[in-house]
C-alpha cells in the first residue's frame, strides 16, 4: 500500500502522504471511540492499521535513504534507543 501511494503521489508528496495517513489515524479513532457498532470499529481499525503501517514504511524508508549504507544499522538503533527513552 505504501509504495502504490508513493508512486501515486510522487516522491515530492512524501509529506503528503505522512500527513494523510495522520489524518486518517486522527479520524478513524475519532469514530472508533465514538460508534456503538462493533463492525463499524473494525472497519476504522484497519484503515487506521493501514495508516499507519503506511506511515510507518515511508519514514522507515527515507530515514535509510539519509545515512551511507554502512550506518544504516547505527542510525536504527539511535533512533530505537531514542523511542525508548521517550
Amino acid at each position: 500500500l505504501a509504495k502504490r501511494l508513493v508512486q501515486l503521489w510522487g516522491k515530492e508528496g512524501k509529506a503528503f502522504v505522512i500527513m494523510a495517513c495522520c489524518a486518517a489515524l486522527g479520524a478513524g479513532r475519532y469514530i472508533a471511540y465514538y460508534t456503538e457498532s462493533l463492525l463499524v470499529i473494525y472497519a476504522t481499525f484497519f484503515f487506521i492499521i493501514n495508516a499507519l503501517g503506511t506511515m510507518n514504511t515511508v519514514i522507515t524508508a527515507d530515514t535509510g535513504a539519509i545515512a551511507p549504507s554502512n550506518e544504516v544499522g547505527g542510525l536504527f538503533g539511535m533512533l530505537a534507543t531514542s523511542e525508548s527513552a521517550a
